[in-house]
């Protein structure tokens, strides 16, 4: 090659990798741009559309080729409808950060009324955060009509459609783009708005006074259909000042969060004064209780309050316990209760919360003297509200066929309304399924719904479930999508929670490789056909700190992810959630969420060696749950174990899984997953599902095997304070054991443990000591220190009860031994026993205090509520033995069963 042509090449090299950095640094910019703009509108800071116009105004001048380009604003105070007029070109642009069709028909209307159309040949619509998916030109043009031609397609554009003119302009261009975005926004000219802000000061409306703070985005589109009945028993609910909390709940698409977003940002002119501020959070964007609590604190530290949180001592929830007499009133809105609800509807618990720092958090603000109103929405009965004094429920049925057919005109169904009725009628009104069929309708077909109903479904008769009718709508739906848009919604479909557009771009590449590799290419038509996604209700964007993440609904993710696993890319996008766990990007769930996603899919897909590889590998055969403390976590795997096997017994038959050999030999069948399902419901005191469970084993088992479901039922009557019960259970446990079998010595020891605390409470302390003996005699057989550590914990407590507590050998011991210990339940238990030590000898305070605040912390954070309360009950007990005199006839180390 000659030296003039390497240059030539050196030259087009440098200025392409000149061209991408400056196309990165554009792109990084204006990204910062859009999500300052959401942050301050989620906040109600309203001037950032002001605040923006001179940025935009330098900004359009370069991108559009518009050097005439003014602020109409300096021309005449409060422009009517537009913001940015160039007379020299006749181009006009109207900047807001309202996406809606509503908007956008305003502004065209008041540009029309003032004659401005005549001005400005060219009008704009500037969104600042982004566009919709799709827009109604019907509707744009029944407000144009034939005084200004506006293309929906062409004239509302937002950032998006700058990244895509800039790649096109030469070097010098790019750069002088690049310089107005550093001046306006590296040094921070564009103004960021203060965390609380009063909005319209000059309103009657008593809520747009107050602070606010929307966490998350609600559902608030340009198709939603009021509900004047709903809306109307709200307001009253809202009035009554005796009024505490109200649920609003209803199947998934039945429109909770639209109607509350809508009623109380667009329809809230009745509500009479009662609050101080406003606070959103949708614990379906991020269901950690812990980070919803500290944002709250965040927010209420923003008011003129005299409040010292003390973070840095106190955890989210002590620190509102504490200082809860002294906070305003707020009305708190909690957005997706259904994942932080039992979901089980056969259990008595069908409803309540598993979380019991958000149980203890809502009970406070329901009981507490300062009037908050906490309103929340799910798919689950809140049963934790039930006969509380105060508290109001509205079930959202389905749309009636009125609101059904108003929805499909919304959405671009045209035609005879009583066609739109007979439609709305057949689809039970679910909002779902009447935004599917919409979007599933072709042109031709828009002014005909009940042809294409009928080219859907066939013969229209009743006798078909809802589910099969929706499922046979997503089918037709499914074959007008292009790949790309299949292929993000198999993507969506792996995940519970919603997911960041970085683990969108991990994940579809898998899925299809006719996904472009180039990054940037990659994600600019991930977001454009997302965007097309959500306008149709398949897929849900929220807006979060890191910026927006994105789900399906739970029937569309059930529909699209069993298409994922019948396609070849479908094992290849597991491989990720197992092999790269840590660039998915999850917030508001364990560590263990991509394994346990990957084994559900796995499942629902048949391959039942592969699953059973993470089990034994990853799950370290249910170890990984017991040490991590997660026993929701490992509830919900052995129940979806059970399920599938039980579902389909042939499931285990394709080979014998077993581990282990002799004695310890464990056989990976539907008995050794229901045993995992029955202890981690004990454990979370969902004791109801446990029981049932428990009487299947006993029914399909026996032989030696029966002994482990005898130690279960000794289990389940201790925290059921059936002491009797335990005896005869545990009784069972080492006859079983004693006659031999497959059944290890820490099952042995482990049920007379459960019988030697069983004697203590009934005060049979001659035959606990018995059972004290025959621990010791067989922890001396067994290597592992869950085994080891009982007979420590035997002396300890029988030295208490008897008030021979020594020199403390044996509680250091049991100490020192709980840090070795692999099940954190025990940990807890060892721990509890150690602190009840310190208390009945008076040993060192801040040692048993630290303790008891340790297994709170834990309890609560984990859901093992029988040790919350057990911590919560020693805690008391402290405060009493330490302030109380050892004279005192009533002293601890006087009477111990106190």
């Amino acid at each position: 090659m000659l030296e003039a042509d390497k240059l030539v090449l050196a030259l087009v090299w440098e200025h392409d990798l000149n061209n991408l950095g400056l196309q990165t640094e554009i792109n990084r910019l204006l990204g910062y741009f859009v999500l300052q703009v959401k942050g301050s509108t989620a906040l109600g800071y309203q001037d950032i559309n002001k605040a923006s116009e001179s940025f935009l105004k330098d900004l359009f001048q370069e991108v559009f080729d518009l050097p005439s380009l003014k602020d109409l604003n300096e021309e005449k105070p409060n422009f009517p409808g537009l913001d940015l007029g160039d007379d020299h070109t006749g181009v006009a642009f109207q900047v807001t950060s309202d996406n809606s069709l509503s908007k956008i028909q305003k502004t065209l209307k008041t540009v029309i009324d003032h004659g401005l159309h005549e001005r400005f040949k060219v009008i704009k619509v500037f969104i600042l955060t982004e566009k919709k998916g799709s827009y109604s030109q019907r509707a744009i043009d029944q407000v144009c009509g034939s005084g200004l031609n506006f293309d929906v397609s062409k004239n509302i554009i937002d950032y998006q459609d700058i990244l895509r003119k800039c790649p096109k302009f030469n070097l010098q261009r790019q750069k002088r783009v690049l310089n107005i975005l550093r001046e306006h926004l590296d040094n921070g000219i564009v103004l960021t708005p203060p965390v609380v802000t009063e909005k319209k000061q000059d309103s009657d409306d008593f809520l747009t006074k107050i602070p606010q703070r929307w966490c998350h985005e609600t559902t608030n589109d340009d198709t939603y259909v009021r509900r004047s009945a709903k809306t109307s028993q709200l307001v009253e609910w809202f009035n009554n000042k005796s009024t505490r909390a109200i649920s609003i709940t209803g199947i998934g698409g039945a429109g909770k969060t639209a109607l509350l977003g809508y009623w109380l940002k667009h329809d809230n002119s009745r509500l009479e004064p009662r609050l101080d501020g406003l606070f959103y959070w949708s614990f379906y964007a991020n269901k950690r209780v812990d980070d919803f609590l500290l944002e709250l604190i965040r927010f209420l530290d923003q008011l003129e309050i005299d409040v010292n949180f003390k973070l840095e001592t106190l955890s989210p929830i002590q620190s509102l316990e504490k200082f809860f007499h002294k906070l305003p009133p707020i009305l708190l809105l909690l957005d997706g209760m259904e994942v932080l609800q039992e979901c089980v509807s056969e259990g008595r618990s069908y409803g309540s919360f598993i979380d019991a720092t958000l149980r203890d958090f809502l009970q406070m603000v329901i009981y507490a003297k300062r009037s908050w109103l906490c309103i929340s929405t799910s798919r689950f009965p809140i049963t934790d509200f039930n006969f509380v004094t105060g508290t109001e429920s509205m079930c959202l049925t389905n749309l009636d066929p009125r609101e059904g057919a108003e929805v499909l005109y919304n959405n671009g169904v045209l035609g005879a309304c009583s066609e739109r009725n007979e439609v709305s009628e057949y689809l039970e009104g679910h909002p779902l399924a009447l935004r599917i069929f919409a979007a599933s309708l072709p042109k031709e077909r828009k002014t005909a719904p009940k042809r294409h109903l009928q080219d859907v479904f066939g013969r229209l008769d009743d006798e078909n479930e809802f589910l099969n009718k929706l499922f046979r709508l997503l089918d037709f739906y499914s074959n007008t999508l292009s790949e790309i848009q299949e292929s993000i919604l198999e993507a969506l479909a792996l995940f519970r929670s919603p997911i960041p557009l970085t683990s969108i771009e991990l994940i579809v590449p898998t899925i299809n490789d006719d996904f472009p590799p180039e990054a940037e290419v990659l994600k600019l038509t991930l977001t454009t056909e997302l965007g097309r996604l959500s306008s149709s209700g398949l897929a849900v964007r929220d807006s979060m700190v890191g910026g927006d993440v994105f789900a399906c609904h739970p029937i569309v993710r059930d529909y699209f992810r069993d298409r994922l696993l019948n396609n070849t890319g479908g094992r290849a996008a597991i491989d990720i959630l197992t092999s790269r766990p840590d660039e998915l990007g999850f917030q508001g769930v364990s560590n263990l969420e991509p394994l346990l996603l990957a084994t559900e899919a796995l499942l629902y897909g048949g391959d039942i060696e592969a699953a059973i590889e993470i089990y034994v590998t990853r799950f370290k055969k249910g170890g990984a749950f017991l040490a991590g403390g997660l026993p929701k976590e490992g509830k919900r795997f052995y129940d979806l174990f059970e399920k599938c096997v039980s579902e389909r017994p042939s499931f285990l038959e394709k080979a014998k899984f077993e581990l282990g050999r002799g004695a310890d030999r464990v056989n990976l069948d539907v008995f050794h997953f229901r045993n995992g399902a029955i202890y981690f419901d004990i454990l979370l005191g969902e004791l109801e599902d446990a029981e049932t469970l428990l009487e299947i084993q006993k029914r399909e088992s026996q032989g030696p095997r029966r002994s482990i479901i005898h130690n279960h039922t000794a289990l389940l009557s201790y925290y059921r304070g059936d002491f009797g019960g335990v005896v005869t259970a545990s009784n069972k446990t080492t006859n079983g054991c004693n006659e031999g079998g497959a059944v290890s010595v820490l099952i042995h020891a482990q049920a007379n443990y459960l019988k030697f605390k069983a004697m203590l409470a009934l005060g049979l302390e001659s035959e606990a000591k018995k059972s004290a003996q025959e621990i010791k005699r067989f922890c001396s057989d067994i290597s592992e220190p869950e085994g080891r550590i009982l007979g420590c914990m035997a002396s300890v407590w029988l030295g208490i009860e008897k008030r021979q507590v020594g020199d403390g050998k044996e509680a250091r011991k049991v100490k020192s031994m709980a840090r070795d210990i692999n099940e954190q339940h025990l940990a807890l238990e060892a721990k509890l026993l150690v602190a009840r030590w310190y208390i009945v000898t008076l040993g060192p305070e801040k040692q048993s205090k630290k303790l008891l605040e340790e297994v709170y912390e834990t309890a609560v954070q984990k859901s093992y509520p029988f040790f919350v309360i057990a911590a919560q009950n020693l805690k008391a007990y402290h405060s009493y033995a330490y302030d109380t005199p050892v004279a005192d006839c009533n002293h601890p180390l006087k009477s111990v069963h106190a």
